[in-house]
């Protein structure tokens, strides 16, 4: 299903201190231009990282760091709504753009520091209605994502090159996925848990070591990693069974050469005897 929304167009002309302004990339403008068209006087602009993607024709992830960057810069403000029935779950996402007299005042007293991570990039997105504010009071607003301050990245990567024998760094790209599942309501037990289940069953295949790495740890199925059953790979392991035959140079004889040309007499008198049993029947 394609996912229209109603917009106040205003056509393609850009104002002139967004054209000129040194602080934005061509794409941070774009966005910016195309959330102003999305967005009314009343209400922000409730587009989806999927609907802006294809506008752009970008990733939703590059849609997601875009967003980011652009608040940090203080040009939108965004707002989450989370879903009344699984508080980790943004039900749906209100970005605002700030104008030019707001945005200088924030510039001159600085907001509380903002995360550098996305929004929205592996949370799941309602289809955005033409009323945005319909079901509004179906949803609960939680209080704004933790500062990076609080979010233990040294345990965690430290944890997880402790337990998958590497060398992972403090990177930002592993920081920002990290980042991404902490907003979410996950805790430092919960990363520990889904190194340890796939530890288990990916460290000791050669295939799948190479995938104990922040990026897919922490990525779009930390939840399904969370949850699962870790098994044992030992127990399904197969046995290689070799056979070996008897070594008959390491095996005693049970007699004598004498006692065997004795012993071999003895049958073939046996059979003798009884052959001519057999003649003399018929």
């Amino acid at each position: 299903m394609s996912e229209e929304i109603s917009r106040d167009f205003k056509g393609i002309w850009i104002p002139k201190e967004i054209w000129l302004d040194k602080e934005l990339t061509k794409s941070q403008m774009l966005l910016y231009v195309e959330i102003d068209s999305l967005s009314s006087n009343e209400k922000g602009c409730f587009a989806s990282n999927n609907y802006l993607s294809k506008f752009l024709r970008v990733s939703p992830s590059r849609i997601s760091q875009l967003v980011s960057e652009l608040e940090k810069k203080n040009y939108i403000t965004v707002k989450l709504f989370y879903s009344k029935d699984n508080p980790k779950l943004v039900a749906r996402r209100e970005i605002t753009p700030v104008n030019i007299l707001n945005r200088v005042v924030n510039i001159l007293i600085p907001p509380t520091k903002k995360i550098k991570g996305g929004y929205l990039e592996n949370c799941e997105e309602r289809e955005p209605s033409s009323d945005n504010q319909k079901h509004i009071k179906d949803n609960v607003e939680l209080p704004r994502p933790s500062p990076p301050d609080s979010i233990p990245f040294k345990k965690i990567i430290e944890y997880l090159n402790s337990k998958a024998e590497k060398h992972y760094r403090l990177a930002e790209t592993n920081k920002l996925k990290i980042t991404e599942r902490w907003n979410e309501g996950y805790r430092l037990e919960d990363f520990k848990k889904v190194i340890d289940n796939k530890c288990l069953v990916w460290k000791d295949d050669s295939k799948m070591n190479e995938y104990l790495r922040p990026y897919t740890l922490f990525g779009k199925k930390f939840d399904d990693y969370l949850n699962s059953k870790p098994i044992d790979e030992s127990s399904n392991r197969k046995v290689k069974r070799i056979e070996q035959a008897d070594d008959w140079s390491k095996v005693k004889p049970t007699m004598t050469n004498e006692e065997y040309l004795k012993k071999h007499a003895e049958l073939m008198q046996q059979l003798k005897i009884r052959r001519s049993k057999e003649l003399n029947h018929e």
